[in-house]
């Protein structure tokens, strides 16, 4: 019969002997994913080398992009010159980020959307709007669904056209979101005018701080581009004949 001594000794060491498995499982685990972080780090490092190895114009228009947020960000610091803008300055950053693309033909094609869906799709809410409040607050509310339904529904039908689509698609969301906020808006007519013409020239802004930099700086035009593909593949055909 074991001694009370030796069954304490027993106990004592598997408690130790789990203790330390429960110790190794966890540094294991824990070099487990160490070693997966690091390899994860080291793929990633590679992927972002060779994007900029395969074209550093990447990183230029990277570049260009981080400029044109902290020209905008300048802008809002200098208050009180651009007091009159208020929050709505926030929306040339946004229309930096949306706008400016890698070609400068790109650039020019959704800046230039940008601000003439702006343009008409607020003016087309207000009349709207102005129109729907002639009719009381309960005519208002069914009016104003009835014209975000009619327009906010031909316009996204006119996406399906190829043609437009190709050159324009980004000009019709930007128009059915900027119908509907002005459209359902709570704010007064003379706030919504106020707010809409601050708005939109906070959006030219950006589109223009856009299309300067994206000008000014190791431009990148898309016919260049293509000239230097067709040029490519015709020395690629040449061979090609040269071998059989």
């Amino acid at each position: 019969m074991a001694s009370p001594d030796n069954a304490e000794y027993t106990t004592t060491t598997t408690t130790t002997r789990g203790f330390s498995s429960c110790i190794h499982i966890i540094w294991q685990c824990l070099r487990t994913l160490h070693e997966k972080s690091w390899c994860k780090l080291v793929n990633t490092t590679k992927m972002v080398k060779k994007l900029g190895e395969d074209d550093p114009r990447r990183v230029i228009h990277s570049f260009k992009v981080g400029l044109a947020l902290v020209l905008i960000s300048i802008l809002q610091h200098l208050r009180p010159t651009f007091y009159a803008f208020g929050d709505n300055i926030l929306w040339a950053v946004l229309t930096v980020a949306l706008v400016l693309e890698f070609s400068v033909g790109a650039t020019l094609g959704k800046g230039l959307n940008r601000i003439l869906a702006t343009w008409l799709a607020g003016a087309l809410g207000l009349g709207t709007r102005s129109i729907a409040n002639l009719c009381g607050q309960k005519g208002e509310a069914v009016l104003t669904s009835i014209f975000v339904f009619l327009i906010a529904g031909t316009v996204t039908f006119m996406r399906f056209s190829t043609g437009l689509k190709a050159r324009y698609d980004y000009g019709f969301i930007i128009f059915i979101l900027t119908f509907c906020m002005v459209s359902l808006s709570d704010d007064k007519e003379t706030t919504m005018l106020k707010l809409a013409q601050e708005r939109l020239l906070t959006i030219i802004i950006g589109c223009f701080v856009a299309v300067i930099v994206c000008i000014s700086i190791c431009p990148v035009w898309i016919g260049q581009d293509l000239h230097n593909q067709i040029v490519a593949n015709m020395e690629i055909i040449a061979h090609f004949f040269q071998g059989m």
